[in-house]
């Protein structure tokens, strides 16, 4: 049977290089060009981790107002912001920086549920969802399907007027995510042309 998909999210993370090995640019007048950082070795390239949450894109009328929802719902970044103890490269000490963090159960909750998260972002974005039941489909990896941590993702996510279901994929599954589809790759290809 055909589903819709208008009231299904999609979820997924992804690491993204902060450069490139070799960058060649041409130089023209009057125009400022950012240095672009410098890579001693191809191996050492800096990443970061991105979680990515994308819906269908549709025109909805809501409110007496139709809206035209361009499936964008937010890009996250999986690092935490930590205080330096001393002077470096990052700056002198007692500097805000933010380090890469590997996402495991408890911080994959967090990112959901913390002021400013997943779902703080559906509210706002998708309001028409207010009273309806919605799904989040995420990958089996293990921090997201973790024993008990789906059941408590659902009831993080769940309240009075948000009814939330998660849907983890199966593996080897057709029904892929659309993350993993084309919207990794597409923007991997324009970060490498910026």
């Amino acid at each position: 049977k055909f589903k819709n998909h208008y009231s299904l999210l999609m979820v997924d993370e992804s690491w993204f290089h902060l450069t490139k090995d070799k960058i060649k640019s041409m130089l023209i007048e009057d125009i400022d060009v950012l240095i672009h950082p410098k890579v001693h070795h191809k191996s050492h390239i800096e990443k970061i981790m991105f979680l990515v949450v994308i819906a269908r894109p549709m025109k909805i009328v809501f409110e007496g107002k139709e809206r035209d929802f361009d499936g964008k719902v937010g890009v996250m970044p999986c690092a935490e912001e930590c205080v330096t103890r001393r002077a470096s490269k990052h700056g002198p000490a007692g500097a805000r920086i933010q380090i890469n963090k590997s996402v495991d159960s408890d911080f994959y909750r967090s990112l959901f549920a913390e002021t400013g998260g997943v779902f703080d972002l559906i509210e706002e974005k998708l309001p028409w969802l207010k009273g309806k039941e919605h799904y989040i489909q995420q990958d089996g990896a293990r921090p997201h399907a973790a024993e008990g941590a789906v059941e408590d993702l659902a009831l993080a996510g769940s309240s009075d007027e948000w009814h939330l279901v998660i849907v983890t994929q199966p593996p080897n599954s057709p029904d892929l995510n659309l993350c993993d589809l084309g919207f990794f790759s597409s923007l991997k290809l324009s970060l490498i042309h910026i």
